[in-house]
């Protein structure tokens, strides 16, 4: 899963922000991506019954300072990754496509430094799936 990951912030890059797995430092700058999934669900591709297909719903929490960054920040990253193939050695991984996207919020338990204003997330959901090369 870490090579998924990996290869997933690769594609993001490009967006200029900070990306992160699972945890995110005590003063981040924003926008930020916030990634995060399991360790990796193995399913089994056919009869053989050998669990090494992996088929993981990906999170993606964009975290910006307000709503309307937020937004912006988003689309951003959906352009990043929608139909995007990420690279991993030895796994075909298919393209990234969005299963769900839940509403933007306000996160009322951070409070930006001197402003005392909260920042704002939402999250969109991908499906992630790679088979053996």
């Amino acid at each position: 899963m870490k090579a998924h990951i990996d290869a997933i912030k690769a594609l993001l890059v490009s967006t200029g922000y900070g990306v992160y797995f699972a945890d995110v430092p005590e003063t981040p700058g924003y926008p930020y991506v916030l990634l995060w999934c399991s360790p990796g669900l193995m399913v089994a591709d056919s009869l053989c019954g050998v669990q090494d297909v992996l088929d993981e719903p990906l999170g993606v929490t964009t975290a910006g300072a307000n709503t309307d960054a937020t937004l912006i920040a988003a689309g951003v990253v959906r352009a990043a990754l929608l139909g995007a193939h990420p690279t991993v050695a030895g796994r075909f991984v298919h393209e990234l496509r969005l299963i769900d996207s839940q509403r933007v919020q306000v996160d009322r338990d951070v409070t930006l430094p001197g402003t005392n204003r909260h920042p704002s997330y939402g999250v969109d959901v991908y499906a992630l799936k790679s088979d053996p090369a």
